[in-house]
């Protein structure tokens, strides 16, 4: 390497070091998260809007009325308590802080 060569290398490394640290990357990131999220949210919106009409569709003529009926009588009372202390999407499963 021919010492023009060398000098940009070593001056692109000492740059990176002293700015690129882990929270100046990770605010970018973020950043640019946050930017794009609105173009994200209408195609979201349709994918789940599609998901849930195929599932629905598959499930009204595919399962048993037992088979549902059955799922409803074990998962309500569950859902009905977690609704009614108002954990049920404050408290993480583990017990970890929200």
């Amino acid at each position: 390497m021919t010492g023009q060569g060398a000098s940009a290398g070593s001056t692109f490394i000492a740059g990176f070091q002293t700015t690129a640290t882990g929270t100046l990357i990770i605010a970018t990131i973020v950043s640019q998260m946050a930017g794009a999220l609105p173009s994200w949210t209408e195609p979201g919106k349709q994918a789940g809007l599609t998901w849930g009409g195929g599932f629905m569709s598959s499930v009204q003529s595919g399962m048993a009325p037992q088979l549902i009926n059955l799922l409803v009588t074990l998962v309500t009372p569950g859902v009905a308590a977690n609704i009614a202390t108002g954990t049920s999407q404050t408290t993480p499963p583990d017990g970890g802080t929200p």
